[in-house]
């Protein structure tokens, strides 16, 4: 089938609506850091899941980079999980 499709996309004044499901600005819906990680866990070596990456993600990535990339996150879970989840009351 082809010809023309009318689509009812709601707008405001202020131009800020966005659907619920993308962020704003957001150059990809996916987080490479997720995408690292995932592969990670699964037992893919680094470079395997750099070349995976790169042709899913449309970006070169290579072995070094995922490596950084994946630390990053592991960084940051750790740092998660030591975190205190009670703070002093005054």
């Amino acid at each position: 089938m082809t010809g023309q499709v009318e689509l009812a996309i709601p707008r405001d004044r202020e131009g800020s609506y966005y659907p619920s499901f993308l962020k704003p600005y957001a150059r990809r819906q996916v987080d490479v850091g997720e995408v690292a990680v995932a592969l990670y866990a699964a037992g893919v070596t680094q470079r395997k899941a750099a070349q995976v990456m790169s042709l899913l993600l449309g970006h070169r990535y290579t072995h070094e980079i995922l490596s950084a990339i994946t630390d990053g996150v592991l960084e940051k879970e750790e740092a998660f999980r030591q975190a205190s989840i009670w703070t002093a009351s005054s």
